[in-house]
């Protein structure tokens, strides 16, 4: 990985932010230095295989990437598995955020990144930009396309965005796409790997894509706050299987129960996988 700075003092901004990740004040220390320097300073990531991210250093979640932090490694290990098995296939990348799990696949994967938050869509746009130009869309992905929700979000609070509960400070009107729509308009028969990270609205996210679910691998988070584990015992109750990676070897889920043992912090989101054992990904994770 090489970081590139870009503004006035961006280098000794970034160097201090590598300073106070030592003792674990990362966050603290982000929004102190970003007080302290001009707003508009930022570092390109770039990864070994050509990915790119435009990180501002004032951002309290992303910066954790400039100084060593590995974002989301059961997510990692996952897309790595799925497009060994299927190098043709699509990723929908759904709640995208600023476009880092696109911006990491865009290099060996046809990118398509759904993200409902305009501030965070505008930077999207950006990370889509400087990777080749992948389709970026700002949409709601929900159970019927076309309707018209609220978005709410706060502000340099990464996981705060949210369709289905007023969650945020900030609001505005986003459409809805259903993955299904997503599906016939960008799959061209190829596989899908949908990343699912929409903060509460993954059941209506699946039910828009149940009559594509043969084609589709469903990357998805599972949280701890939820003791039912309503999103694995929905996919469960639709005949999909369900994986976990967080051991050494896939483990499958056969009952909603199993996660008990497994989501044992309610601060914490869980990443599964779920597939259609009779589709397109059958047999991908040894069921």
């Amino acid at each position: 990985m090489e970081t590139t700075t870009h503004g006035p003092g961006a280098a000794a901004q970034l160097h201090a932010l590598k300073l106070a990740a030592r003792s674990g004040h990362i966050r603290r220390a982000t929004l102190a230095l970003g007080a302290m320097f001009p707003r508009r300073n930022h570092a390109i990531v770039t990864y070994h295989d050509g990915a790119r991210l435009r990180i501002p250093l004032s951002d309290p979640f992303w910066s954790r990437v400039l100084v060593g932090w590995e974002h989301e490694p059961v997510v990692h290990t996952m897309l790595d598995a799925a497009l060994a098995r299927e190098p043709s296939a699509k990723l929908f990348d759904c709640g995208a955020n600023i476009g880092y799990w696109s911006a990491r696949c865009a290099p060996r994967a046809e990118v398509i990144a759904v993200e409902p938050v305009p501030d965070t869509y505008a930077r999207l746009l950006e990370t889509s930009e400087i990777n080749g130009g992948f389709v970026a869309l700002r949409r709601a992905v929900w159970s019927e396309g076309g309707e018209t929700l609220e978005v709410s979000w706060t502000p340099n609070r990464h996981a705060a965005a949210s369709v289905t509960g007023r969650r945020g400070a900030r609001v505005a009107s986003v459409e809805t796409v259903t993955l299904a729509a997503l599906h016939a308009a960008f799959a061209a028969g190829a596989p899908v790997v949908t990343k699912l990270d929409v903060e509460g609205a993954e059941i209506p996210a699946i039910q828009g894509a149940l009559p594509v679910a043969h084609d589709v691998l469903f990357l998805y988070e599972d949280h701890g706050r939820d003791p039912a584990h309503k999103t694995t015992a929905y996919l469960l109750d639709h005949g999909l299987t369900v994986t976990s990676f967080r051991g050494q070897n896939p483990q499958q889920i056969e009952r909603a129960e199993q996660l008990d043992e497994i989501k044992v912090n309610d601060y914490e989101g869980y990443d599964f996988a779920a597939h259609d054992p009779r589709g397109r990904w059958r047999g991908w994770a040894g069921d």
